[in-house]
């Protein structure tokens, strides 16, 4: 008996950070409310981040999101570039949201990105999107400035969104 508990125990154990690492690039599900025909979506996510110094999308980071269980869903990127602004060239972090909306209905999302450091706050930046219904919508971010040496201090990010089937208002 001894023989098969250890057995079961090791597998278990060998199956778990495959499990684990799994959950790890789930979209995480937003809190949902109707009300008088009005639906309210929050998305409230965080996680550990290391933007490597480049300028191709190729190296973004992926943060999953599922906005409306099913119906709505995508990742966000954020990678560093560089715009050409007054004359010279300026360090970015750069972000985009591609997203698929499966309802039949435009989705209104405001949005807040946080990006930090072991110190606290870095950058932040805010916006509001409209989604069409449809797939692999890409719906870019302001850019951020931020010099290679605060961009290199970055090690979390939280993402706050709102979504809803009206406009919404910011207070």
């Amino acid at each position: 008996m001894l023989g098969k508990t250890a057995l079961l125990t090791m597998s278990l154990l060998a199956a778990f950070p495959l499990y684990a690492a799994n959950m790890k690039s789930q979209p995480q599900n937003a809190k949902c409310a109707a009300v008088n025909g009005i639906q309210k979506c929050n998305l409230a996510i965080k996680g550990a981040i290391n933007i490597k110094a480049t300028s191709d999308t190729g190296d973004a980071i992926k943060i999953p999101m599922m906005f409306i269980n099913d119906k709505m869903m995508g990742d966000l990127l954020l990678y560093q570039s560089h715009i050409y602004d007054d004359d010279h060239f300026k360090d970015v972090v750069k972000g985009e949201f591609v997203i698929d909306n499966l309802t039949a209905k435009n989705e209104y999302i405001q949005y807040q990105v946080v990006l930090k450091g072991k110190n606290g706050l870095i950058a932040k930046t805010t916006g509001d999107m409209l989604v069409k219904p449809g797939k692999n919508q890409t719906i870019h971010l302001s850019n951020v400035p931020l010099s290679e040496k605060e961009i290199a201090k970055i090690t979390s990010y939280e993402v706050k969104c709102i979504s809803s089937n009206i406009k919404l208002h910011r207070v």
